[in-house]
């Protein structure tokens, strides 16, 4: 059994990616070549030249988008599980001061094929819970984050207690 290296090029320049960006199914591109520069693909709709960029913009927005449906709930300092109301599957994620590290197997493919700032979905709901709106804005952002996110929760707790006659 051989296990197949993954690269940044496999994880971002993809059949499935190009149909995405084409707005086609995959199986209408019969031939697919990565060059230096750009993307080369044939198909029922001729040849076309794609940029790198676009798969690039493709990769992350696909799991913006993916994202959507989770929700992240902070269980520690800078500990997070999240998870999607239609699955019985939670995922941990801890934000560190220049990342969001997850225990998805995306995640770990990202790290593997050696990405810059590797971010799977999950990574995109801590985001949105933390109202970072990208990964470039992160670093310097996320301190303040964490400490607002204490202390809406913290405001929400002494709310949900305050309507509770505890005596």
């Amino acid at each position: 059994m051989t296990t197949k290296t993954i690269t940044a090029q496999s994880l971002l320049f993809t059949r499935a990616s190009a149909a995405r960006i084409l707005g086609i199914k995959p199986n209408f591109i019969s031939q697919f070549h990565v060059f230096d520069d750009a993307v080369y693909l044939t198909g029922e709709f001729g040849e076309r030249y794609l940029a790198k960029a676009l798969f690039e913009n493709d990769f992350a927005a696909f799991r913006r988008n993916g994202s959507l449906g989770l929700y992240a709930v902070n269980v520690s300092d800078n500990g997070f599980q999240v998870s999607a109301s239609y699955r019985n599957k939670t995922y941990d994620l801890v934000a560190h001061s220049d990342h969001i590290s997850c225990t998805c197997a995306d995640y770990r493919q990202q790290v593997q094929a050696g990405l810059k700032l590797p971010l799977c979905k999950h990574g995109y709901a801590v985001l949105r819970r933390l109202e970072i709106e990208s990964m470039e804005d992160y670093p310097a952002q996320v301190a303040s984050a964490l400490v607002n996110l204490k202390a809406s929760v913290r405001a929400e707790l002494v709310s949900v207690l305050d309507n509770y006659d505890l005596v």
